[in-house]
């Protein structure tokens, strides 16, 4: 048994999920699976689970034995101290976080070896996608599949900001569009801690307060709760003194600063350098929500607003009162396309879904073929086995369909699948799916 097997059925939910129990025989809905951690920490992220009638949300851990957790010194990282459930093939020990045992659900009674035999014998584990060595026979399915997930990508983007909307009544389109920039800032690890901030922050306080710098960040990073920390030197008790008096002004809540992942994250997106990127472009930001922009109109009002500098605190220091070398912190031109890719653009597909405003879906496809390619791992995967990129439309859809189709073994929902499989009985490939 390998632990990539049992992330598999994890991620497609091949369990009898009516009809779980914990080790304790406690009865356990999965509501949300999460998503899956490449990086370091918890396997999955943010999954959702009903145990014995209450919801939690939180992060899942896989392991072979339960054991492993301590063989893995799990018990001292801190980033695995909200994890609600202990998936494990077999059970051997319990697993305690501050002094509660956390539930542990065992796979070994509810996984089929005659399955995990012909899962063996169809897929490579180590594989890029499941049809590698075949991709290249359809060209034309190729990049139907690549259109046809990237409008998935920008559909399900546009849906999470429609209930992001929902859930905040009150939210006019500039404080979606906020909200959005806000997550594509917080990038993957971080989008959710980032989306509390957007809604921790009152718009109206924010207009007001932009003007002052040293203001603004004391808001921002207070609000994130940051600044409470032992650290101390000059530029934290400024902060912390700025704060303390806006805090009292506003009646502002804080974010628990656990909220916050460092851990498998590289130094220069770590949330506290993040965040000082957030506040030079909220200095920065006129507060429009872009009504009657073309494409290039909007990509050149962006790259002014993500332009501006950092206090110069962050140009040697990643963290507060932990310095390091001297390297500049603005926003690269790299981070500054993310923010357009993952916040303006889905933020036009949600007028265009919510208030049927067609002109500003085209311009969000506008603004994409404005954008260069990405560059990242799964990125050069895919130009390995041959595939023309363009621009960011094209890497757009081939994240898309390597993240929720390749990694997923969707090959039946997809285009390039059903090319390769009709040469085998689709009842046998759907048997093996159900």
């Amino acid at each position: 048994m390998k632990e990539e097997y049992l992330h598999y059925l994890w991620k497609l939910k091949r369990l009898p999920l009516n009809n779980l129990k914990t080790v304790n025989n406690e009865s356990l809905e999965i509501i949300d699976s999460g998503w899956l951690n490449n990086d370091t920490g918890p396997d999955f992220f943010n999954g959702k689970i009903r145990l014995n009638n209450m919801t939690w949300s939180g992060n899942i851990e896989l392991h072979i034995n339960a054991s492993d957790w301590y063989k893995h010194n799990h018990q001292n990282d801190e980033a695995y101290n909200n994890v609600i459930l202990h998936v494990v093939y077999e059970y051997d020990k319990p697993v305690f976080i501050d002094g509660n045992e956390v539930p542990a659900l065992e796979l070994k009674r509810y996984i089929d070896l005659d399955h995990f035999s012909t899962y063996n014998s169809l897929f490579k584990l180590n594989s890029f996608i499941p049809c590698e060595s075949f991709f290249k026979e359809d060209l034309i399915s190729i990049q139907q599949q690549i259109d046809v997930a990237l409008f998935h990508r920008l559909e399900r983007k546009s849906n999470e900001l429609s209930i992001i909307r929902e859930k905040r009544s009150l939210m006019n389109r500039r404080h979606v569009l906020m909200s959005s920039v806000f997550g594509a800032f917080g990038m993957r690890v971080n989008k959710f801690p980032f989306d509390e901030l957007a809604q921790r922050l009152p718009f109206d306080v924010l207009m007001k307060e932009s003007w002052d710098y040293n203001r603004l960040e004391a808001i921002v990073f207070g609000i994130a709760g940051l600044l409470n920390t032992k650290q101390e030197d000059a530029f934290i008790i400024n902060l912390k003194s700025e704060w303390i008096h806006l805090k009292s002004k506003y009646n502002f809540e804080e974010m628990n600063s656990s909220a916050w992942k460092f851990g498998g994250v590289r130094p220069y997106n770590f949330p506290s350098i993040r965040i000082a990127q957030l506040v030079s472009f909220l200095s920065k930001w006129d507060f429009s929500d872009l009504t009657g922009l073309d494409a290039n109109e909007i990509y050149e009002k962006y790259a002014k607003f993500l332009d501006g500098q950092t206090s110069e605190y962050w140009n040697n220091h990643l963290r507060f009162g932990i310095e390091s070398k001297l390297n500049n912190q603005n926003i690269t031109r790299d981070m500054r396309d993310l923010i357009l890719i993952n916040g303006v653009v889905p933020y036009l597909i949600y007028l265009k879904q919510y208030y049927n405003d067609f002109q500003a879906g085209d311009v969000a496809m506008d603004l994409l073929e404005l954008i260069r390619p990405e560059s990242n791992a799964v990125i050069k995967q895919w130009k390995n086995l041959g595939v023309q990129i363009n621009s960011a439309m094209d890497t757009q859809g081939l994240v898309e369909l390597k993240t929720q189709f390749c990694d997923f073994n969707r090959c039946l929902n997809c285009k390039i699948g059903h090319k390769l499989m009709e040469g085998t009985t689709v009842h046998d490939f759907y048997d093996f799916y159900d």
